[in-house]
C-alpha cells in the first residue's frame, strides 16, 4: 500500500477529522526523540500527527466497510499488522522526506517567507477546524503541523525538478498502439439468490458459444447492434502488441487482434474464462499512442525520481527509536466530520 499524497498548503481544507471509537488521550510524549540524524532529530510529535493523518486518509476509505479493528488485522498476508505496515511506511517517507530535504540546495528548492506565511495560516486552520479529540489524538500542535507541511512542501518541489530531467522525448514506434473493439462471454457461472457461485454445465456453455458465434458472423459495422440485441457489451481496448505486458486482456485475445488489420472481424477466442469476439478498429490510433506516450514519460519520471531518492537515503543517517515509535498506537479510528446543512428555502 502507498501513503496518500496530500498538496502541502491544502492539508487544513482536505480534513475536518472527529473521533469514531474510544476517548481520545494525551498518550505519548511529544517532544521524545524517535529518529536521530547527523543534523537533527525528529519529534515524535511529527511522526505522530504524519501517522495518525495518514490512518484518518485510511479510515475515512475503509472503516465504513470494516465494522472490526482492521488495524490489528494482516490485511496483507505479509505477516504484519495493518498498523506495523503502514507505520512502517511513515517512518520511510519521513526518512525520504528528509533526506530531499538536505539536498534541496541542490535544486534550488527553499521556502520562502511567502511559504511560511501560508504553512502558518493552513497549520492554524487546521487546529480549528478539527475536534478537540482529534487534534488531541494526533497531537497536532501548530509547530508539529507546520514541519510536516514543510517537508511535504520540499519533497513536492524536489520531486518536480528530478523529474525535469527525463527525457521526455517518445516516438510514435516506441508507443504505437492499436484500438481494438471486443465481445465478451463470460463462462465462469451465474450467482445464485444465496450468493453462492453455480458453474455452468456443457450444454449451456454450448449455447453461450453459439451465441458467441452468432456475434462473429456479423459485418463488423453491426457489432454493436448485434451485441445490444443479444444482451451483451461493447467493449474497447488498446495495447502495443501480443506481448504487451500491461494489458489486462488475456495473451489469447492480444495475439488474435494482431493478426488483424483495420475493420476486420476475428473468429470466436476462447479462454479460460470466456469467449471473445474482436474487432480491429486502428492499427494505429493517434489518440491512443499519445496517451501512451504521457504513460511512458510518467514511468520515466517515477523512475528517476525513485532511483534519486535510493541514492539520496541509502546512506542518511536516521536511527529510530523503536520504543519511543512504538508509543503510537492507532486505537481510536477518525472519520469526517459530518456536515448540517442550515440553510433556509
Amino acid at each position: 500500500m502507498k501513503i496518500k499524497k496530500v498538496a502541502a498548503l491544502a492539508l487544513a481544507a482536505v480534513m475536518g477529522a472527529s473521533m469514531l471509537a474510544g476517548c481520545a488521550s494525551k498518550s505519548i510524549d511529544e517532544d521524545a526523540v524517535v529518529v536521530k540524524m547527523k543534523d537533527g532529530e525528529v519529534r515524535l510529535g511529527v511522526a505522530n500527527f504524519m501517522a495518525r493523518y495518514t490512518q484518518y486518509t485510511y479510515d475515512s476509505i475503509y472503516g465504513s466497510y470494516f465494522k472490526d479493528d482492521y488495524w490489528s488485522q494482516d490485511m496483507s498476508g505479509k505477516g504484519k499488522t495493518m498498523e506495523e505496515e503502514v507505520k512502517s511506511q511513515v517512518m520511510d517517507s519521513l526518512k525520504t522526506y528528509y533526506a530531499l530535504a538536505a539536498h534541496a540546495d541542490d535544486y534550488g528548492v527553499k521556502i520562502t517567507k511567502e511559504d511560511k506565511k501560508k504553512i502558518e495560516k493552513a497549520a492554524k486552520k487546521f487546529i480549528s477546524d478539527n475536534s478537540k479529540d482529534a487534534v488531541t489524538e494526533m497531537s497536532a500542535t501548530e509547530e508539529d503541523v507546520e514541519e510536516y507541511l514543510r517537508l511535504v512542501t520540499i519533497q513536492q518541489r524536489m520531486q518536480a525538478k528530478i523529474e525535469e530531467d527525463v527525457n521526455a522525448n517518445v516516438s510514435d514506434e516506441e508507443a504505437a498502439q492499436r484500438t481494438f473493439s471486443y465481445v465478451f462471454v463470460s463462462t465462469e457461472g451465474t450467482t445464485t439468490e444465496d450468493g453462492k457461485q453455480k458453474a455452468y454445465s456443457d450444454a449451456e456453455k454450448k449455447v453461450l458459444r453459439q451465441k458467441a458465434q452468432a456475434l462473429a458472423a456479423v459485418k463488423p459495422e453491426e457489432l454493436e447492434s448485434k451485441a445490444e440485441e443479444a444482451g451483451l457489451t461493447v467493449a474497447q481496448d488498446s495495447y502495443g502488441s501480443a506481448k504487451d505486458e500491461n494489458s489486462s486482456l488475456d495473451k489469447k485475445v492480444l495475439k488474435a487482434a494482431d493478426k488483424l488489420k483495420a475493420n476486420e472481424m476475428s473468429g470466436v477466442v476462447e479462454t479460460d474464462k470466456g469467449y471473445y469476439v474482436i474487432r480491429l478498429d486502428s492499427e494505429f490510433d493517434q489518440k491512443a499512442t499519445d496517451e501512451k506516450k504521457d504513460e511512458i514519460i510518467g514511468q520515466r519520471q517515477q523512475e528517476l525520481y525513485q532511483k534519486v531518492c535510493d541514492e539520496y537515503t541509502s546512506d542518511f543517517k536516521f536511527d529510530i527509536d523503536k520504543k519511543v515509535w512504538k508509543q503510537v498506537k492507532f486505537d481510536n479510528h477518525f472519520k469526517a466530520k459530518e456536515t448540517t446543512d442550515t440553510k433556509q428555502d
